[in-house]
């Protein structure tokens, strides 16, 4: 039922006289009510509104913007603030250090934004996600709660300080001994004295989660060290323990076992290069044959670029699979060089104590009595010295106590005989002094001319040589020459023709 119908004011319009009452819309028949300009009234009080309650909050963005990150973490309470992994610890050497903190979503904002949490959680968001675009390539963050530094020991068999590459997600990628400057994002090093594996800002820190892997790695990259890393107890190889410096020797079968066990390790290293070998060249050629077919025309464009997408992939997969090779090479170098070093070790205790060999027939060198310390006995005779000149050979005997009447010299087939014999009275005995001596004399001695001469204890026997020269004379040889036969023949020859 429509409501009774207002009087219509002079200044209304008329209706026209063929429209009934009924037909007009209940909002025309209203007086002085219009539902488009009511509308626009409660949206422009609407506007202004909002617009009043954001102004705060695009003064407080504009302010958040400006403020660093590290400002902005400092104005957050005591009890919601994350310690900055770059914090003054690092000096102490104990905490390991990402470039800088993530902002999180999850954290209340302090009482100087509080005044809209929604919007401010907005804010945040918008933060973080400028954050996450430019650091995709940095290191993980991580809260100081969820790292775990206690201290691994080792043990470098030559005290060199041992290295690790650490790569951006906290995995190690490369082990160096004796390398004190790695280029790398982190760097762990090893202490001889104290045994202790430390990263660049001092204890050896790492993540809970990361943990158990990073170790891993670390036995592993040390198993393949030359020279090796050597544990308490009868390995080689290190462990996550403690180390003592008393390192029991390997025995004979320890040794055996050990040589074994790597001469294994080489095979199965051998199988997986060759097994990654194969896949490289299966890859390659896969490779090749999306990049002829992303060349071709007959492809749509969308499938143009998934294989444009994939091809990128199989590169990246094909570097890192002969990267894995060149390391593998390297290891397995590496325990070729173990197994060398254990059979040397194993050739040492197979080798019995070392005795110089002594020969069954050997000369012994005596000392002329004369050069000796005790005192000259008279009677004691024998010594014999020869010598030679451009003119004769000489022979020196010594004789003491004795005179010419007591020696007898003679010569006979050749051969130089000296006799001699003299006996002396004592207190209580007698003691008889001999010589006999041979020499055989030179081809070119001329025994006719033989002569001895007794001085001063010593028989002295002079032989000339046959045809010798006068002393400080020279003789001038000539020279024949002889012809040739052949050059005579060939004369011959030459005068028959």
């Amino acid at each position: 039922v429509n409501p009774p119908i207002p009087e219509r004011s002079s200044r209304e319009p008329a209706l026209p006289e063929n429209m009934d009452v009924a037909e007009i819309p209940w909002n025309s028949r209203r007086r002085g009510c219009d539902l488009g300009s009511m509308r626009l009234l409660v949206f422009t009080f609407v506007a202004l509104a909002s617009f009043a309650a954001l102004n705060p909050l695009q003064e407080a963005s504009r302010h958040l913007s400006a403020v660093p990150a590290r400002d902005r973490l400092a104005k957050r309470s005591p009890s919601t603030t994350r310690t900055p992994l770059r914090s003054s610890r690092a000096e102490e050497g104990t905490v390991m250090t990402p470039k800088r903190l993530k902002i999180s979503k999850k954290e209340p904002i302090s009482s100087d934004f509080q005044d809209d949490d929604e919007d401010d959680d907005d804010i945040d968001d918008d933060i973080d996600d400028d954050e996450d675009e430019d650091d995709d390539d940095d290191d993980f963050y991580q809260d100081m709660s969820e790292f775990d530094d206690t201290p691994v020991r080792f043990k470098d068999v030559d005290g060199d300080r041992i290295l690790f590459k650490l790569g951006k997600k906290g995995q190690l990628s490369e082990y160096v001994n004796g390398v004190l400057e790695v280029k790398t994002v982190k760097q762990l090093s090893y202490d001889s004295k104290s045994g202790t594996v430390y990263d660049e800002c001092g204890n050896f820190v790492v993540p809970k989660a990361y943990r158990k892997l990073i170790l891993q790695d670390i036995v592993r990259l040390t198993n393949l060290a030359y020279p090796p890393v050597k544990l308490y107890g009868f390995d080689r190889y290190v462990k996550e323990e403690a180390i003592e410096d008393d390192i029991p020797v390997l025995n004979h079968d320890q040794i055996q076992a050990a040589i074994k066990n790597e001469q294994e390790r080489i095979k199965n290293a051998t199988k997986a290069v060759e097994g990654m070998q194969k896949l490289v060249g299966k890859w390659k050629k896969q490779l090749g044959d999306e990049e002829k077919d992303r060349q071709g025309d007959a492809l749509p464009t969308w499938q143009k670029i998934h294989l444009m997408a994939s091809i990128k992939r199989r590169k990246k997969d094909i570097d890192n699979l002969e990267s894995d090779i060149k390391a593998m090479e390297k290891a397995r170098s590496y325990m070729e060089e173990t197994v060398t070093l254990y059979k040397l070790d194993l050739n040492e205790t197979l080798a019995g104590p070392k005795v110089p060999e002594i020969s069954e027939c050997r000369t012994v060198v005596v000392a002329p009595p004369k050069d000796g310390n005790w005192p000259m006995n008279p009677l004691h005779t024998g010594h014999a010295e020869r010598s030679e000149t451009p003119n004769s050979f000489t022979v020196t005997i010594a004789a003491p106590g004795m005179t010419e009447e007591d020696v007898r010299v003679s010569i006979k087939d050749n051969t130089l005989l000296i006799k001699a014999a003299i006996q002396q009275i004592l207190d209580g005995g007698s003691c008889i002094q001999t010589i006999d001596r041979e020499f055989s004399l030179p081809i070119n001695a001329d025994a006719a001319k033989v002569k001895a001469s007794f001085s001063g204890g010593n028989l002295v026997v002079e032989i000339p040589k046959l045809n010798a020269l006068p002393p400080n004379e020279e003789k001038s040889i000539p020279i024949a020459v002889h012809k040739k036969e052949s050059q005579a023949g060939d004369a011959n020859k030459g005068g028959k023709k």
